[in-house]
């Protein structure tokens, strides 16, 4: 039986925040590609970090092909979507936080984040103070990781500085979407996480799909 809440609807059997109108769209029609992708490039059975986690739709797909998913997610309502949309999946580890590069970082979400791109609930990111944690990647401590996959709007780069030791250790592949948010939000320079990762960690670019960059060990 569905469980439906006040404040959200659904479309396609999935539970969105009501106001949303298109991440939903955007989700059903360019998924597909993104994640036969990460399937020919990754082992069957492995373990994958993804942020932003949004309504979980990338994780049900994701679940598919790995055994275990970390996601994070840091705004209220698509965390409550996320976790109802994929409460039946195992080996699924969810936290409703932000990624970053310092641990001891508290991050909230701007009045008007949710104005940004209109009624889109993948187009939130974080600004100003709150209650919000920041976590980082290597304080999972991860033995093995196959897959970091990053669409947090901007924060990629901060995202990487705080996985530092996992990519050291597992070299996993990454794939981070770079919509110049980072630049927009965050003042850095174009392009600067990719170039983060070829220049502290000897990774290339291994393919370029719309906005999202595959990034590997050379």
């Amino acid at each position: 039986m569905s469980i439906e809440i006040e404040g959200f609807r659904r479309e396609q059997g999935l539970l969105w925040p009501a106001y949303d109108r298109r991440c939903a769209e955007v989700t059903f029609r360019e998924t597909g590609r993104l994640i036969h992708e990460i399937r020919e490039r990754t082992e069957q059975g492995g373990v994958a970090v993804q942020a932003g986690g949004n309504c979980g739709q990338l994780v049900l797909e994701l679940h598919k092909h790995f055994d275990r998913i970390y996601t994070f997610e840091p705004d209220p309502q698509n965390f409550t979507a996320l976790t109802v949309n994929t409460a039946h999946l195992g080996g699924v580890y969810r936290f409703q936080a932000a990624l970053g590069s310092n641990a001891r970082q508290l991050r909230g979400m701007a009045d008007g984040d949710r104005k940004y791109q209109g009624l889109n609930c993948g187009a939130l990111y974080m600004a100003g103070s709150g209650g919000i944690p920041t976590l980082t990647i290597d304080d999972l401590a991860l033995p093995r990781c196959d897959l970091i996959m990053l669409d947090v709007e901007g924060g990629e780069a901060m995202a990487i500085l705080g996985a530092a030791n996992t990519i050291e250790r597992c070299k996993p592949l990454i794939v981070l979407e770079d919509k110049a948010l980072g630049t927009k939000f965050y003042g850095e320079e174009l392009g600067f996480a990719r170039r983060l990762l070829a220049g502290q960690h000897d990774y290339e670019q291994v393919l370029h799909l719309d906005n999202d960059y595959f990034m590997g060990p050379r």
